[in-house]
């Protein structure tokens, strides 16, 4: 039926021009409705169908068509970006958060990190690149109260040779080292470099401590507990722990501070010890008082607390990843002698910090160009 085919003004404009009912609209490309004298311009056949084909069941392979030529690079920028926004290679930072509400040592601070994955042999390789002798460590599970908890037993010569003054009645040897020399060792350590660089921060914030305390100028300050070789082993163990986990953020709760007498190269003190007090108090970090008559924080662990942790709170959000517990020497009963840490996924944050990815390219036309 021919007058029904030819009612279509379209077709009657065809047939007026090209003068064959049998052949196609727009004699260029197989489109409809298409006049035959005019040219597709920049388009090709069906293009607009084969787009929302796209769109609908390809939907990334729509927009990065959408904006891969140069003069549509702004359009649809939206659309992209919060595809990009919400798929699920979301970066994020792994955060320590120590738990020091019963107070911190640099020893429990090892073993807790150790508990949640650091990797041991990691670690002591790292502190045998101090290039020193004397010294043995051994992490061991035990049970504090019932709750399991790795801890970090270190002996050193100089331990052993004070145990021995005591059983025969002689004075124990002091064993102290000037900071300087301690800078010396840090420096001339095979240690990884972020692991080198947090080491000296907690030692020039303890020096720096030590000679407001004293009145002396930093360097020349002579460092007694925190200069013996475990409270060496215990920072730079503690550095390798973090580094061994790829923590790029430390975050530490109110501290935990007991009463009583503490015993120094100085004598009897009252605790909290001068150096722990003015390291938290220079820091302005959160503090609460415990009712009991034990070191519950040292100076060695207020120092890695005041230095790497970026802030001081509760527990940051996002998702935990694993749970460590450092357990003490001592085990008084009623209550458990370990210190809680947690290692949780944070979500980005807009300040710098060290494991932090950068955010998206503005424009995304920086994805798709060719």
């Amino acid at each position: 039926r021919v007058g029904g085919w030819s009612a279509c003004p379209h077709r009657r404009r065809h047939l007026s021009r090209c003068g064959d009912l049998r052949c196609r609209h727009g004699r260029c490309t197989g489109e409809c409705h298409r006049w035959a004298d005019r040219r597709t311009g920049g388009r090709r056949s069906n293009q607009r169908r084969v787009r929302r084909r796209a769109r609908r069941r390809h939907r990334a392979v729509g927009h990065a068509c959408l904006v891969r030529l140069r003069h549509l690079g702004r359009r649809d920028r939206q659309r992209l970006r919060s595809c990009l926004r919400n798929c699920a290679d979301v970066f994020v930072t792994r955060t320590a958060w120590f738990n020091c509400h019963a107070g911190v040592a640099g020893d429990m601070a090892m073993a807790a990190l150790v508990d949640a994955g650091a990797d041991t042999d990691m670690i002591a390789d790292t502190i045998a690149g101090l290039g020193v002798d004397g010294y043995a460590m051994f992490f061991e599970r035990v049970q504090r109260c019932g709750v399991g908890a790795t801890w970090a037993n270190i002996v050193t010569h100089d331990e052993l040779h004070a145990h021995d003054g005591e059983r025969s009645g002689e004075a124990a040897p002091h064993v102290h080292r000037p900071a300087s020399e301690i800078f010396a060792l840090l420096d001339a350590a095979d240690l990884p470099d972020r692991v080198r660089a947090r080491a000296q921060s907690v030692f020039e914030r303890l020096a720096a401590a030590e000679g407001a305390i004293h009145g002396i100028d930093p360097a020349d300050v002579e460092l007694h507990e925190v200069g013996a070789l475990d409270s060496i082993i215990d920072v730079v163990g503690v550095c390798a722990a973090l580094e061994s986990l790829d923590i790029g953020r430390v975050v530490c709760s109110s501290i935990g501070l007991g009463s009583g007498i503490v015993q120094t190269a100085h004598g009897a003190l009252p605790h909290p010890a001068p150096a722990t007090l003015a390291l938290l108090t220079e820091a302005g970090a959160p503090t609460h008082g415990l009712p009991m008559t034990l070191e519950t924080a040292t100076p060695t662990g207020a120092a890695l607390m005041t230095t790497l942790a970026t802030e001081f709170g509760p527990m940051p959000s996002g998702t935990p990843s694993s749970v460590g517990y450092g357990a003490g020497t001592a085990d008084p009963p009623g209550r458990a002698n370990a210190r809680q840490l947690t290692i949780v996924y944070a979500a980005p944050s807009l300040a710098t910090h060290d494991g932090a990815c950068p955010l998206y390219p503005t424009h995304a036309a920086d994805y798709t160009h060719t």
